[in-house]
């Protein structure tokens, strides 16, 4: 022996020993306490510690009966060759805990650690526990045991075997297990719960477990084989995977990710993976089991030679996909379970997607498949089965399936939300559509037909049904190649429209019949009946007789509802007749009524008897097109758009719009021309613009007759100061921007314009102290009325001349001012008119010349820090526009030309105060004013279609009375230069203008 130390130390009353031992050294009559991973462990009887090199086999029982704690240190190591003797043995009841954190190695067919009765084995990040030779590197023979690993376990064979009783294994992150976990028959359950890494060897499972097993696979955590990942062989089994599950070898036919053969739930995380020859086996081949095997997938399930999933020989399965389930065989196959039930929301795809047969077990089964996901099948079906099986199929929102679909009449389909299918469907026995709105473009069959909710379209090649029930809200749409052998009924609130042959056929009270969805004819083998209350919806065509129609073999009976006639735009025949009713045999009873949605012609229909036909005839009524409109503009124009009569392509396009009063005013407004007359307003109102900046101008001259700041008023005191003084000519020029908004009124629409321009001008001031100024410019106006669809733009050309004189009267200065301009405006317009079938664009090209002539008187008082200007203003404008004639088409108007008178008055007060910025001088203005519009304010437009008579139409108008508000700042750069910048707003009713300009003037 070498050497051996013994240490202890008194804890109330009793004794504990550490003790370092070399082979064969006895440990008794010691209590000792063992800490692992920072936390104290409960007292044991013994404490046994190695810390070196042990070569012989260490039978736990014979040095300590009693049971205690074996700790093998970092550094330490037991190696023992042997194939009868393990390297660690116990046999006795008692309890043992083995903390390995050195090297414990088995190199003959015995085990490492061979344990008893619930003993606890826990390897350290340090620590390696292998038998590499056959032999496990753990095994517990009686009663099962705990291992919790954080370093690595290792065998060629098994890594930890338990034959009876229970496992605990904990796996932690960065660990390894080599060689197969394996619960054996005796075992009666197991709990796997892996951070780290499980591998089997020699074509054996990572894990092989008999009993119940609960098995937590973590994220980033592998178990890998060429066999098996996972097998439960005789127990019910629990599996939750968030890493990854693989068999490695595809040589292994049959090989699974997680193969439970008695029955189980594998639930595969949206971070999972599963990959073996069949990703995922939940039965057995060999037997039916009474129990539910349950899948659930969020993540990736791969079976790279056979299945995606296999259930076989059970009484229930449960299959719920939100992730990737694929297979080179079948996405998923039931072979011999009774009842399954399929929610995909993800995609299940293989040669096959989902295939259903029968096993040596069970001959029949059940499934019922939910699907709002995809099913592809690559090679044949999505969806396939073996005779004996059916299965109810649900298709909801965002289904879509490829590939084949097997069914018969033992097979539903139902349809819920919203989607659309281009697969075949056929076979089943009865179609249900219980969803919002779906679309079906492949052939449908099925022995019955119910419409339940929603709209249903159909326009397959070959769509064939027994028979067909619409109920509730329910539409049902047919355009493709269609045919119905059974009764079909159509229910209150329900509507049946489309082309092909339908068997006897009733509408019930509230129901809808409308064949043709679009010109065509519905035939009906037998009779069709028509109850009290129901609707019969037919469509015409203008540019001739066709119309929707349904001919029936047997009798048309009539008892009553209403025909609904609904016109495409166009112009239609007045003296067409159109066929909407044939019976083969007999003709009975009459429609209650008949409408039509046109608001001037009147429907009427014609019972032949004899020839068993109703016919629809289009007539004229009474209703004159102003009647159904309500504002002046839309009246005048209905009136001469009546007047044309038929024949003119105005008449006919009114004569046919539908009986809506939105549609109808929007019709006429937009045949009115309207933009004419608006564009009138904005040409005297724009004249303010300039009456502005020369107002402005003629301020900005000082007591000595030199400028001063922008609006200012002369600050002189009393006699002959206040004359002014010639001084020498000044130029300036000015931009101006201006944005006005008018709401319209109830019969003319809201504008938007935006006007921006250039003044120059030059001027001086007279010996005698009056200004004298010319200017000229340029100036572009864009109107948009989007309520008509119009536009407009101006582009003006200005000139005029303007002057002032200053006088003293009493404490202040008298000032008047005045000036006039003309402009001269080149406008094109653009409209665009929809009424019905008549629809384009009209242009035009004309002139306007727009004169002013204006005044303004004001009074001028110094207050020392201010001054204040009280006004008056008057301003007449008078404007002249050139006819026109628009080009587009037959809604083109030639227009008049028109003028107008308008006068405006302004009353209002300014204020001035200066202020030094650095060494310049800035002067600071404000004004609050009122303006009232005398005269012309309304405009009109005179015109008319070609050939036809005139009428007048008014425009948005000019603002009667508004607020003004104004303010500016003018800086002098120097004694002969100024910048300057003015704002003005204008607030009316229903109007808003605002303008901005920037001057810059110099005196040479």
């Amino acid at each position: 022996m070498a050497d051996a130390t013994t240490s202890t130390s008194g804890l109330a009353g009793r004794c504990l020993a550490r003790r370092k031992i070399v082979a064969g050294t006895a440990l008794t009559g010691v209590l000792a306490t063992f800490a692992w991973g920072g936390a104290a462990l409960a007292q044991s009887t013994y404490d046994v510690v190695i810390s070196g090199t042990e070569t012989a086999p260490i039978d736990m029982d014979t040095r300590s009966p009693g049971g205690g704690i074996l700790h093998l240190e970092q550094g330490g190591s037991i190696s023992v060759t042997s194939d009868t003797e393990n390297a660690i043995n116990t046999s006795t009841s008692n309890a043992w805990e083995f903390q390995i954190d050195g090297t414990l190695r088995a190199d003959g067919t015995a085990s490492g650690i061979a344990s008893h009765t619930d003993d606890t084995v826990r390897v350290g990040s340090t620590g390696v526990v292998e038998s590499p030779n056959g032999g496990a590197a753990i095994y517990n023979g009686w009663s099962g045991m705990t291992v919790e690993n954080s370093g690595r376990i290792s065998s060629d064979k098994f890594s930890i075997m338990v034959a009876n009783g229970t496992l605990s294994l904990t796996n932690n992150a960065g660990a390894t297990i080599e060689g197969t976990v394996q619960v054996a028959s005796g075992g009666t359950s197991s709990i796997i719960d892996n951070y780290g890494s499980i591998s089997g060897r020699d074509g054996r499972a990572a894990l092989s477990l008999a009993g119940e097993a609960t098995i937590y696979n973590r994220e980033g955590a592998t178990m890998s084989s060429e066999y098996n990942a996972i097998t439960a062989s005789s127990g019910v089994g629990h599996l939750e995977n968030a890493g990854s599950l693989t068999s490695t070898n595809t040589e292994y036919v049959g090989s699974a990710a997680a193969a439970f053969y008695k029955s189980g739930t594998i639930v595969n995380s949206s971070t999972g993976t599963m990959s073996a020859d069949i990703g995922a086996w939940i039965g057995n081949w060999y037997e039916l089991t009474s129990t539910k095997g349950t899948l659930t997938n969020e993540g990736t399930i791969t079976g790279k030679s056979h299945y995606g999933a296999l259930f076989n020989n059970l009484t229930d399965a449960s299959l719920t996909n939100s992730g990737m389930l694929r297979g080179v065989n079948e996405g998923a196959i039931f072979a011999g379970v009774t009842n399954s039930e399929i929610t995909n929301s993800g995609t299940i795809t293989g040669s096959r997607g989902l295939y259903f047969m029968n096993s040596d077990y069970a001959g029949t089964g059940h499934a019922s498949i939910t699907n709002s996901g995809t099913i592809e099948g690559t090679d044949t079906y999505a969806l396939g089965k073996a005779s004996g099986i059916n299965y109810d199929l649900t298709l909801d929102t965002g289904s879509n399936l490829i590939g084949q679909v097997q069914a018969d009449s033992g097979d539903t389909l139902t349809l819920k939300g919203t989607g659309s299918e281009d697969e075949d469907l056929k076979g089943f026995g009865t179609l249900t559509m219980a969803g919002s709105a779906w679309t079906l473009s492949g052939e449908v069959q099925a022995d019955a037909l119910n419409v339940s909710s929603g709209s249903l379209t159909l326009t397959g090649t070959d769509l064939s049904f027994g028979s067909i029930a619409l109920t509730d809200a329910a539409e049902l749409i047919v355009n493709g190649s269609f045919n119905s052998s059974g009764a079909t009924t159509v229910a209150s609130g329900s509507r049946f429209g489309g082309s092909g042959t339908v068997g006897e056929t009733t509408v019930q009270s509230g129901g809808i019949l409308s064949p043709g969805n679009s010109i065509g004819t519905l035939n009906v083998t037998g009779d069709v009946t028509f109850d009290a209350g129901s609707f019969y919806e037919v469509e015409t065509d203008p540019t001739g007789t066709s119309s929707d129609k349904t001919i029936a073999s047997g009798n048309v009976v009539i008892n009553g509802g209403t025909v609904q006639h609904i016109g495409f735009d166009g112009t239609y025949d007045p003296s067409a007749t159109y066929r909407i009713l044939e019976g083969g045999t007999g003709l009975t009873g009459a429609f209650d009524s008949v409408t039509s949605d046109y608001a001037f012609l009147d429907p009427s229909l014609v019972y032949d008897r004899d020839n068993y036909t109703v016919d629809l005839k289009l007539l004229r009524n009474d209703i004159s097109f102003s009647d159904k409109v309500g504002t002046t503009n839309q009246r005048a124009v209905a009136a001469v758009s009546e007047a044309a009569g038929h024949g003119n392509a105005v008449f006919d396009a009114a004569a046919f719009l539908p009986d809506d009063a939105a549609v109808l005013g929007a019709a006429f407004d937009s045949l009115s021309g309207e933009v004419h007359a608006s564009l009138q307003s904005s040409l005297v109102e724009n004249t303010d613009l300039l009456r502005t900046t020369l107002g402005q101008r003629l301020r900005s001259f000082g007591a000595n007759g030199g400028p001063q700041a922008e609006g200012s008023v002369t600050r002189a005191a009393t006699g002959a100061d206040m004359l002014r003084a010639a001084a020498a000519p000044e130029v300036w020029a000015e931009s101006f921007g201006s944005w006005d908004r008018k709401d319209g009124n109830d019969n003319a629409a809201a504008l938007r314009e935006d006007t921006s321009g250039l003044l120059v001008g030059a001027d001086m001031t007279t010996s005698e102290g009056t200004q004298l100024g010319v200017f000229a410019g340029y100036g572009r106006t864009e109107l948009n009325v989007p309520d008509r669809a119009s536009s407009a733009t101006a582009d003006s050309f200005h000139i005029g001349a303007y002057g002032a004189r200053s006088y003293v009267a009493g404490a202040g200065l008298l000032s008047l001012r005045g000036g006039a301009s003309y402009s001269l405006s080149d406008v094109d317009s653009d409209r665009t008119v929809a009424v019905g079938a008549l629809t384009g664009a009209q242009t035009a090209n004309y002139h306007a010349g727009t004169a002013q002539v204006f005044g303004e008187a004001s009074w001028s008082v110094d207050l020392g820090q201010a001054e204040v200007e009280p006004f008056a203003g008057l301003a007449w404008v008078g404007l002249d526009t050139d006819g026109f004639t628009e080009a587009g088409g037959a809604a083109a108007l030639a227009g008049q030309s028109q003028d107008m008178s308008t006068l405006f008055t302004t009353l209002g007060t300014r204020v001035s105060a200066q202020i030094e910025v650095g060494a310049l001088p800035l002067e600071i203005t404000g004004a609050l004013g009122w303006r009232h519009a005398y005269g012309d304010v309304t405009p009109f437009s005179t015109a008319s279609f070609e050939g036809g008579a005139a009428f007048t139409v008014e425009g948005a108008p000019v603002v009667r009375d508004a607020v003004l508000l104004e303010a500016g700042a003018s800086l002098a750069l120097s004694d002969t230069t100024h910048l300057t910048v003015g704002y003005k707003g204008q607030i009316g009713d229903n109007a808003r203008e605002q303008a901005l300009t920037l001057r810059l003037s110099a005196r040479f």
